[in-house]
């Protein structure tokens, strides 16, 4: 039989219990509110327009505001999904200085549309 070092298994039990003291506290003091940055990559990952909204609402001052605005304009015009521009008007604040652009855009939109529709009939 083999003589156990009980210095290394005790010194094992201390490890682990000082690693999971370090993950518990680590899991306790991690905010649980997302971070702007991690909000803003949700966004682009899925390009929802109701979780862009509640990025506005809730990231008002965000140094991601801007760059979301742009990479939901860009997937508008790849996309060119009918109303899309004007869904980007209902969550954009109107303060935004790409509002009066997305406008534009909406407004031309709806003139291609009408002027689409008014051909086929």
């Amino acid at each position: 039989m083999r003589k156990r070092n009980w210095r290394a298994v005790i010194l094992s039990v201390i490890l682990i219990v000082v690693a999971l003291l370090i993950v518990s506290g680590i899991v306790v003091f991690t905010p649980w509110q997302l971070s702007d940055e991690q909000a803003y990559l949700d966004v682009v990952a899925t390009m929802s327009i109701k979780k862009a909204k509640g990025f506005f609402v809730k990231f008002p001052k965000s140094q991601y505001r801007d760059k979301l605005a742009s990479d939901i304009i860009a997937w508008c015009k790849t996309e060119r999904i009918p109303g899309c521009f004007q869904a980007i008007l209902d969550i954009l604040p109107r303060e935004h200085p790409r509002y009066p652009e997305i406008l534009q855009l909406s407004e031309q939109e709806l003139t291609n549309r009408t002027n689409s529709t008014g051909k086929k009939d």
